[in-house]
């Protein structure tokens, strides 16, 4: 999700303006530890921050985290 003014988690950080939420399936319990890896590796990019900013709408921004993990795989 991607919060226009961000979202004040931290006192000490500035405001947070991407926010991933994930759910897992008790059956699988590492999966959640693999997609965590998954979303640390587009996160620390600069410009993937970027482009998942500026989506405009949902639609968008899930194409660009799917291109953003392909590249980052």
């Amino acid at each position: 999700m991607v919060i226009p003014g961000g979202l004040d988690l931290d006192a000490a950080q500035p405001p947070s303006d991407l926010v991933f939420t994930i759910a897992g399936d008790s059956s699988r319990p590492w999966e959640h530890v693999r997609l965590l890896a998954r979303l640390s590796r587009i996160a620390v990019d600069e410009g993937a921050r970027k482009r998942l900013r500026e989506s405009p709408d949902d639609a968008t921004l899930l194409r660009v985290l799917l291109q953003e993990d392909a590249r980052h795989g």
